[in-house]
Order: structure tokens, then C-alpha cells, then sequence
């Protein structure tokens, strides 16, 4: 579960509902086996700052605007 989580990008559901867990074990099992990762010292995850500050922010406004359009003549 651990390793489609974190190699494949899969939600909880989708992992849940391949090994027939619920959402919520799902979770619980692999943040626990990310706690014991992380006590053991051999592994480390990057920390959500970290991990924000390799990329650039662009906010693109995509507002609808009304533009009155000229009436074709004839």
C-alpha cells in the first residue's frame, strides 16, 4: 500500500478499495509506516515548506466578463 501510495499518487479510496480496506485504515496504516520510516534515521520525508519553495506560484484571474459584440449590419 505504502509504495502505490507514494509511487503511483493513488487516493485512499482507490488503494481501500483494492485491498478492501475502508479510506480511513488506508491512512492509518501508511502514516504509520511513515512514523517507523522516520524514527528508524534511514529515511526522511522533504517537509511541506520545503517542498513548496521548488516552485513558482502564477495566478491566472479567469473571471467571465460580458463584452458587447457590434450587431451585424444587413
Amino acid at each position: 500500500m505504502m509504495l502505490e501510495y507514494n509511487r503511483e499518487y493513488r487516493t485512499y479510496f482507490h488503494i481501500g478499495h483494492s485491498y478492501g480496506l475502508t479510506e480511513r485504515n488506508v491512512c492509518k496504516c501508511i502514516k504509520q509506516v511513515e512514523s517507523s520510516l522516520i524514527k528508524s534515521g534511514q529515511f526522511s520525508l522533504p517537509k511541506r515548506s520545503s517542498l513548496l519553495e521548488e516552485y513558482e506560484v502564477v495566478i491566472i484571474d479567469v473571471t467571465e466578463t460580458k463584452v458587447e459584440c457590434p450587431k451585424k449590419k444587413g
